[in-house]
């Protein structure tokens, strides 16, 4: 699913609101800037001014943009007597100035603001509860900042109050109590904080809501009964670390047509599309849906209808139809599919008590062997079995097996598992064969190094080249295990989305292991340098917790004043880099690709020594010899092997 499209859509309704009213001020916004406010000054010559300077907690952006207001009044901040000489102001708009610092109390003073506008700046701090005394305030922008504590209780208590965006900064703890019980807010973005607590009950009371966005917080629990929001035309609650079944409400508002609960764990069957006729666009990929997709979703989708269904549990001749279905259990189908297997060839039960057999269960790529955990609660399967012989019991805590009997080896009794709901699946079924022992779970589970590198055109991987940023970064980012970014935002000038490198840098770069130059390139085909690859290394060392610390080396030619010297300094302690004989490191030397990996092996702690298969193992490349010094590093890193 491509990012830039749901944003558009979830986005879509609120930009609506900012936009008009920016329309309406848009001539009182030649505002200041964060190089404009360095000299400003105000002498306040009234008791109120010097009162007011001091709630402006030096926040000089602030005071210049008043004074600048105040003076298209013929008035001025050293001479205000009173907070009803404030009362003119209705509108800050100063979105997108590069302005720093923090919200100042005065903000408290303005009892006739009516529009906020500050996102798309680095704003730092709390928001100071004075802002939510203000009688006349409409709307509310400070997205895109880096303001952080708490969300302060008042603002479900400000009766204008009709646009609420604090998206993409800091917030932790809770939703407010009264912002969900707001009957007057009609738009409520919080996504891309850090809010906690679950979603709120009284959130179905917020009826005039025409837009809701609460994703990508680590909300947890379910959704709601949110019947009651029947002005709703927006709801993203995606990435929010939700569970449970989509409760069935969401699918009776009449009004709503954007719909996104992706990237959670919710589960079920999928629900009925006739309360929702003005849907047009649905995202419930990644959860743990479940069941037979109906012709009323595939008339949905023919009808104009964006909807992606990718990595569920879902199945069904309709489901091969979907535009979206990868990753699901659709038998026979075109795109990839998973199945339901088994990590051993028999699982040990007990006579004595039940044995949680779950963790026996896994998903696995058909035609590809790739498994993965299956997400799936124990009450999501059904099952076939000799009751004579077995007890089966599923419930939250696990899938619990007891033998009625004693079952040998040479007699293991099957026991089919089913996913509920997934009727006439044959990848949906898995045969788990079972015997009586002791009652303890042998489980014997290979782990596996994947590779890495996968060379070039040709079958070689010419090592002593140079190692451009961008196979380092695809290097990186397969090595640590991550996924390619989804995103489809050009953040580089020289990297658009349709270049090959594009999802491996976005990645990097949204993790903060590889940063652009300040002109805004990522030099994908640059020559990526032993200092660079230094600073790359321990940011990567530090931030995912692989550093242990020795002794630095000393090198010659790393001058401390170097803006590489930390780094080298850090990389050479933490055992990631080596110097040469002569006692220098070189940092402006371009790093070939055989050092590349080298590096990143002993990042992850990869070693040759630890494959138990490399025995007798080559590499896959031709130009790749046993005698090159870095023979048993790109082995290690190109030959999938147990360890």
């Amino acid at each position: 699913m491509k990012k830039a499209l749901k944003s558009m859509m979830c986005m879509m309704l609120a930009l609506s609101f900012v936009l008009s009213s920016l329309q309406v001020f848009g001539a009182n916004t030649q505002a200041v800037t964060e190089a404009d406010a360095g000299d400003f000054f105000i002498e306040p010559k009234t008791e109120y001014a010097r009162k007011f300077t001091e709630l402006a907690e030096g926040q000089t952006w602030f005071l210049q943009e008043i004074e600048r207001l105040l003076n298209a009044q013929q008035k001025t901040v050293a001479l205000i007597e009173s907070a009803e000489e404030l009362y003119g102001i209705r509108a800050i708009g100063l979105q997108g100035k590069g302005i720093s610092g923090m919200l100042p109390a005065a903000l408290g003073e303005l009892k006739g603001l009516e529009y906020l506008f500050l996102a798309d700046n680095v704003l730092e701090g709390e928001i100071p509860p004075e802002l939510t005394s203000l009688p006349h305030l409409r709307n509310i922008d400070l997205g895109n900042n880096r303001l952080s504590g708490g969300i302060p209780e008042g603002f479900g208590a400000m009766a204008q109050l009709r646009v609420l965006i604090l998206a993409h900064n800091g917030f932790s703890g809770a939703i407010p109590a009264d912002i969900a019980a707001s009957t007057t807010l009609e738009t409520l973005d919080l996504q891309d904080n850090k809010l906690t607590g679950g979603i709120p009950a009284d959130i179905g009371k917020m009826t005039s809501l025409l837009y809701l966005n609460l994703s990508k917080n680590p909300l947890g629990g379910g959704i709601p009964e949110i019947s009651a929001l029947t002005k709703l035309k927006t709801l993203a609650l995606w990435e929010c670390e939700l569970v449970g079944d989509i409760h069935e409400s969401v699918f009776s508002l009449s009004a709503l047509e954007v719909l996104d609960l992706a990237h959670n764990r919710l589960g079920g069957e999928l629900p009925q599309l006739s309360g929702v006729p003005k849907l047009k666009y649905i995202a419930l990929n990644d959860n743990c849906l479940r069941g037979l997709v109906s012709e009323e979703w595939k008339q949905r989708e023919n009808a104009g209808t964006l909807i992606w269904l990718d990595n569920n549990y879902l199945t069904g001749e309709i489901l091969k139809r979907m535009k979206h279905y990868e990753n699901n259990f659709a038998d026979g189908a075109a795109t990839p599919q998973y199945q339901l297997t088994a990590k051993e060839e028999y699982a040990i039960v007990s006579m004595i008590e039940g044995t949680n057999i779950i963790e026996h269960l896994q998903k696995t790529l058909v035609g590809a062997g790739e498994a993965a955990a299956v997400t799936l609660l124990p009450t999501d399967f059904e099952f076939t079995y000799d009751e004579s012989k077995l007890i089966v019991t599923a419930n939250e805590k696990g899938l619990f097996v007891q033998a009625r009997q004693r079952i040998p080896k040479s007699k293991l009794l099957p026991l089919e598992i089913r996913i509920r709901g997934n009727n006439g699946s044959e990848y949906s079924k898995v045969v788990l064969m079972l015997t009586t022992d002791n009652g303890v779970i042998v489980v014997e589970t290979a782990r596996y190094h994947t590779p890495y590198i996968d060379g070039e055109p040709g079958g070689v991987f010419r090592p002593d080249e140079a190692a451009d940023r961008e196979q380092v970064t695809k290097m990186l980012v397969a090595a640590l295990e991550k996924k390619p970014s989804s995103s489809q935002k050009q953040r580089y000038s020289d990297v658009p989305v349709e270049r090959w490198s594009f999802p491996w840098i976005e990645a990097a770069s949204e993790a903060g292991y590889l940063n652009g130059y300040p002109d805004g390139s990522f030099g994908p085909e640059r020559a990526i340098t032993r200092a660079e690859m230094a600073a790359v290394l321990v940011r990567i060392a530090d931030s995912e917790g692989l550093g242990v610390k020795g002794e630095p080396g000393e090198f010659a030619d790393v001058k401390p004043e170097a803006w590489h010297a930390g780094y080298v300094r850090d990389a050479s302690a933490y055992g990631l880099i080596r110097g040469y004989g002569d006692g220098t490191f070189r940092p402006n030397q371009p790093v070939t690709r055989a050092e590349a990996v080298a590096m990143i092996n002993r990042l992850i702690g990869r070693t040759c020594q630890n494959g138990k298969e490399h025995k007798g193992n080559e590499t896959p490349f031709t130009d790749m010899s046993p005698s090159h010094w870095a023979y048993p590093d790109i082995l290690e890193a190109s030959v999938k092997h147990t360890y």
